[in-house]
């Protein structure tokens, strides 16, 4: 179950050469916090790519956002329960939270995401990840969406975001089928074996009668004419069976 531990739980509250100091920069919709002494150039770029690759997913959905997603890419993570994180997005101070590529493939060598080495285009990938959750966040504003949902959305993202033939091996190395209905995407799946989960979205989301319109529909960001609304309808707002608002949530 080591894979469940340490292969991408983000936790929601969820390289190049090293710098001394923690280092600020600005890039697109982004604002990125260098303060991993392994962090160098080669996260900043990384980061700035994933913000961009993040906002451009959401904005085809229906959403966008005038707000900078920041993101901090640090030396370590806590591990609440034990888990090993590689990442989180923590809603009470709207800040992502990652591992520099360097502390990455370490935290990574012995376990590698979905199964193959971890790269610099798997380790963005992660990175986006987390920018959905924190554009989610934002396009929810408190609203509520069932947590697997949320999952399903960011894993979309974040295969969608990796050059084809890299997906295309990372899913043939799963061995895994997509969930063929709604009904079928579970919550024990998702914590036993996060990435598969991801994978089996990934595939659920294309099938044709799926596709971007599933997306829009678990954001509310269209309307009966296909449309994208110039705001979100509310959704019913309540924290039972399984349903985690979209401020103040945990989610892996």
């Amino acid at each position: 179950m080591r894979a469940a531990r340490i292969l991408f739980i983000a936790m929601c509250l969820q390289s190049g050469g090293g710098v001394g100091a923690t280092d600020i920069e600005r890039c697109g919709a982004g604002r990125v916090e260098l303060a991993a002494s392994t962090a160098g150039a080669t996260d900043l770029g990384l980061a700035c790519e994933a913000v961009s690759i993040g906002v451009e997913f959401m904005r085809s959905l229906g959403f966008a956002s005038e707000v900078a997603v920041r993101v901090k890419v640090v030396d370590e993570l806590p591990m609440p329960h034990g888990i090993a994180l590689l990442g989180q997005y923590d809603p009470k101070v709207s800040e992502i939270r990652v591992l520099s590529l360097q502390q990455f493939v370490a935290a990574c060598a012995d376990d590698p995401p979905f199964g193959c080495p971890p790269a610099a285009d798997i380790y963005r990938s992660f990175v986006v990840h987390e920018v959905v959750h924190a554009l989610t966040d934002l396009a929810l504003a408190g609203r509520v969406v069932p947590r697997l949902k949320l999952e399903y959305l960011a894993y979309v993202a974040q295969l969608a975001s990796l050059p084809d033939a890299l997906r295309e091996q990372l899913i043939a190395a799963s061995g895994v089928r997509g969930f063929e209905h709604e009904n079928d995407i579970n919550a024990f799946v998702y914590f036993a074996a996060p990435n598969r989960f991801g994978i089996m979205c990934y595939l659920h989301y294309r099938r044709p009668e799926n596709g971007d319109a599933y997306l829009q529909q678990i954001l509310g960001t269209t309307t009966r004419a296909g449309r994208v609304p110039p705001s979100i309808p509310g959704l019913p707002k309540t924290d039972r069976d399984g349903v985690a608002r979209s401020a103040g949530r945990l989610h892996d």
